[in-house]
Parts: C-alpha cells; structure tokens; sequence
C-alpha cells in the first residue's frame, strides 16, 4: 500500500528527527502522549521492578504533579519513601539538604523539574544528576518546560530519564516523549503489549522487539508524531539559543515594568542552566 509505505516513512523519519533535536539516539526515544504518561511509564517499566522497601525517592516541593504522585503510588505498593526537597524563599532547591539525603539515605531515584511550571527556577540538573550518580542513584527530568524554552542535549545534561510534551514546543497535543539512556533501558520492561512491539508470539511464549519499538504498543499517531518533528525543525531554524535569549529579553522588560508598580515585591531566582 502506497500511501501505507510513504507513512512508515514519514513515522521513522520523524522519530530519527525528534530525537536528533534533543541530541539523543534514535533507539533511546520513546514516543508517548505527554509529560504526564512518560514518567508514569517509566515507573512501571523500571521502577516497578528495581525499587523496594527501604529504599529513598527524592524530588522537590516545586514540582508539578506529575512527577510526584507517581512516586507515591510506587511508595505505597512497594514500601519505598518518598523525600521532599525544600525551596527556599528564592525560589532556589536546598542542594545541602540534598547532598544530605544523598549521604544518608538509600537513594535509588532523584526525580527533578529542569524548569519549575511554577516558579520558572531553572535547576542545576547536570549538577544534580552528577551527586544522583555518585551515591549510586539515576536522575529522572521532568523537561516539560525546559524542551520549548532552552537548548538541551540530554546525553550532555548528564540526567538518566528526560520526559517532555509536544504541545508545550508548537506541536499537536496528545504526543511527546521519553528520553532513556541506552544502559539503562536495557533494565526496562514493556508494560503495554501488543500491535507493533511484538516480534513473534507463540503459544509456548512471546517475544518483543528491539528499542524503542518495544516500549511503544499498538498503532502510533503517526500525524502527530510528523507534527512534532515538524515542531522541532522549526525550533532548530529559529534556534534554540536564540528562543533562550528572547525568553530573557521578555523577563527582563516585564521585570523593568513591575519594578515601577508600588507595593510589588520582585523575587528573582538564579539561572543555573
């Protein structure tokens, strides 16, 4: 089928695409929905089976809820702890508390926004996926806000895990992806069956194919998954230092225009990129 072919095309293309943008291999990008179903996917196709009693779940009280509640689904079916790190009256993460926790604590996941939705800090996740990784601990990212605003290069980002939306970055709503390094997607599991992630079925047994169709089950939305490649091409004409500048240049007029309103005070957050 002529038109079938031209779409597996596209659909392979644009994968190869989406995952060049974000400076990732083709086979460590997972299509899924949204932010959201990412990293609750990653908890059933990692998590799930490496966490236990006992162990530590770190991530923060500026998070979006997305990257809190699956932990503590996870915390309540396997006896795991879920540690919250503080924020200051900066709007800044206590990196003492977390190197505390790390030293003390057995740490297996730190999950962190790269960008708060609600406060707009811009965390030191390279930094912190370094001190994740010295305790023996993997980095998983909630780049929902920083894959529209900021250049990323997740294997230089040094995190294990990044989720995003394509929504947030031009693209249609309804897709977006999950970024897994190659060591460790090789310690994930599926947890939807069928359609194109199977390889053969038998009655004795099933086998699966190789990343990242594995992890991706049934009929992919092909149109948005072009849609979102499409989203990233023209993310990487305008530049993607370029959008980082503008983003600035906005904060800075609005901050220069609020400062001239009586009885606001400016809280101003550090950028560690």
């Amino acid at each position: 089928h002529v038109l079938g072919d031209e779409s597996t095309k596209l659909f392979t293309q644009s994968r190869e695409k989406i995952a060049a943008f974000f400076g990732a291999e083709s086979a460590e990008f997972i299509l899924t929905r949204n932010t959201t179903e990412g990293l609750s996917g990653f908890v059933w196709m990692w998590a799930e089976k490496h966490i236990q009693k006992g162990d530590v779940i770190v991530t923060t009280l500026m998070e979006h809820h997305s990257n809190v509640v699956p932990w503590q689904m996870l915390a309540e079916r396997t006896g795991a702890k879920v540690k919250f790190l503080n924020v200051d009256e900066d709007g800044e993460l206590d990196m003492k508390q977390l190197e505390k926790v790390l030293s003390s604590m057995k740490v297996k996941v730190v999950a962190v926004v790269h960008v708060s939705n609600a406060l707009g800090t811009i965390n030191p996740v390279k930094k912190i996926a370094q001190m994740a990784h010295k305790a023996g601990a993997i980095c998983v990212v909630d780049g929902a806000q920083s894959a529209p605003h900021l250049p990323i290069n997740f294997h230089d980002l040094g995190c294990d895990v990044y989720a995003f939306s394509g929504h947030k970055m031009l693209a249609p709503m309804g897709i977006g992806g999950l970024l897994i390094r190659n060591a460790l997607l090789k310690e994930c599991d599926p947890f939807l069956f069928g359609g194109g992630m199977i390889n053969t079925v038998y009655v004795e047994g099933t086998t699966f194919a190789d990343a990242p169709d594995k992890f991706i089950a049934g009929t992919p939305d092909v149109a948005s998954t072009v849609g979102l490649a499409a989203a990233c091409e023209y993310l990487s004409k305008l530049g993607m230092e370029n959008v980082a500048q503008h983003d600035q240049e906005l904060v800075s007029y609005a901050l220069q225009q609020l400062s001239k309103v009586r009885h606001i005070k400016i809280v101003v957050v550090k950028i560690s990129l």
